[in-house]
């Protein structure tokens, strides 16, 4: 997992980043937001479809359909992101968040 979190920092140009811990299974990542990504521009509901139309690609690409339904969430708190679910859910996550707030 810390090789993931380190390609999110090589990618995304997140400050720092860690594994906070896991819920269900899966792992719960917090991101420092660089000054460069405005996150701002962006609501929680907008952040809720970002996830939802993950959970739906990522599952089909996986043959599993809906069973990734609500395992996955992400918040921005003071001046981080928090992002938890299957990997390959953050993966999508974190890089429509970064097409949307460059």
């Amino acid at each position: 997992m810390e090789e993931k979190i380190k390609e999110y920092i090589d990618n995304y140009g997140y400050s720092e980043g860690q594994l906070v811990g896991y819920q269900g299974g899966y792992p719960i990542i917090s991101l420092s937001i660089p000054d460069c990504l405005d996150v701002k521009c962006l609501s929680q509901r907008e952040l809720d479809k970002i996830v939802r139309n993950a959970e739906l690609v990522e599952g089909r690409k996986l043959g599993v359909g809906l069973n990734f339904r609500r395992t996955a969430y992400v918040r921005i708190q003071n001046n981080c992101i928090i992002v938890s679910g299957y990997v390959t859910i953050i993966d999508r996550v974190l890089e429509e968040i970064s097409k949307k707030c460059n």
